[in-house]
């Protein structure tokens, strides 16, 4: 695996927002990938808004999620300073959205 130091690049971390050496790495939470800085590399941290979306297409906040997922939640929970019930909240929200998205009628070019 390359160094960090050898692959960064001067940009901001999707995850803490900072304006930093970062890198571009693929997400734990699914296939799409971020610039995160050190800190939040080495941290498994994830960006907020995208990890309470990709709850949401798994389904309910705790009880869809598996365990090592749920781990990793509570990580990045921590680190971007919201509860369990605030995430259960977003994620919802996030299912609704998903929800009303999936019941728009299909066009060409929106499958």
């Amino acid at each position: 695996m390359p160094k960090f130091e050898d692959v960064s690049f001067q940009g901001k971390c999707d995850v803490c927002g900072q304006e930093t050496e970062v890198v571009v790495a693929g997400s734990a939470c699914g296939p799409v990938s971020f610039s995160y800085c050190r800190r939040c590399l080495e941290g498994r941290l994830e960006p907020y808004p995208f990890m309470a979306a990709c709850i949401a297409c798994a389904g309910q906040w705790p009880d869809d999620v598996n365990p090592g997922f749920r781990e990793l939640v509570r990580r990045n929970l921590s680190f971007h300073g919201k509860t369990e019930k605030e995430f259960a909240a977003d994620v919802e929200r996030a299912i609704q959205v998903k929800t009303q998205i999936d019941m728009l009628p299909a066009h060409e070019g929106n499958p």
